[in-house]
């Protein structure tokens, strides 16, 4: 699934097309990299911990997603705000066309925060059943989608994201929720 937009747009669309997407994807998974590095396998322990102890997972899983969120989003919204002076620095101004494509790309991650804690989660409360579920549920019409925009070249599947991720941010999150007991609400 991770490299799908690249092996349809390589089939689809000019070679030229597929560059383009693959740097901006590159700049928009730097704040991931950031962001992400070891929080999971962390996060992964100190969830299996309070399972163990009898305390309550939601309140990790929303304390948790809160920190996240707090540094999250920033990075997010100034690589967006930034895009053209970030990718002037990174690629040079002959790529001037990725541009959008990662203002977009940082834009509809913005809803991804919740799903960075979810497999830690549903492992710890035994319910890593409900990472395939969810998977099976979310992957395939987020592969159509993404097929239906390589048609229309990188731009639009860079856009494909903001139906691509709350799709599979939500059908996550149902699983989380129906685990830990979270309203809508509180998170």
């Amino acid at each position: 699934y991770n490299v799908l937009a690249s092996l349809l747009m390589g089939k689809l669309q000019p070679l030229a097309s597929v560059a383009l997407f693959s740097r901006a994807q590159s700049i928009c998974q730097i704040a991931d990299k950031v962001v992400f590095s070891g929080v999971s396998s962390v996060a992964l322990a100190v969830m299996a911990r309070s399972e163990r102890e009898g305390h309550s997972l939601k309140y990790a899983y929303l304390k948790g997603v809160a920190y996240i969120t707090a540094v999250y989003w920033p990075i997010l919204c100034l690589l967006a705000l930034l895009a053209h002076p970030v990718v002037m620095v990174m690629l040079g101004e002959r790529w001037h066309e990725v541009v959008p494509m990662v203002q977009a790309m940082a834009l509809a991650t913005l809803i991804f925060f919740p799903a960075v804690l979810s497999y830690p989660e549903l492992v710890a409360s035994g319910g890593i059943a409900d990472t395939l579920r969810a998977s099976l549920i979310s992957l395939p019409p987020s592969a159509v989608i993404i097929g239906l925009a390589a048609t229309q070249g990188p731009l639009a599947v860079a856009a494909s994201q903001f139906l691509t991720i709350p799709l599979q941010v939500l059908v996550v999150l149902r699983q989380i929720r129906r685990r830990i007991g979270m309203g809508w609400g509180e998170l």
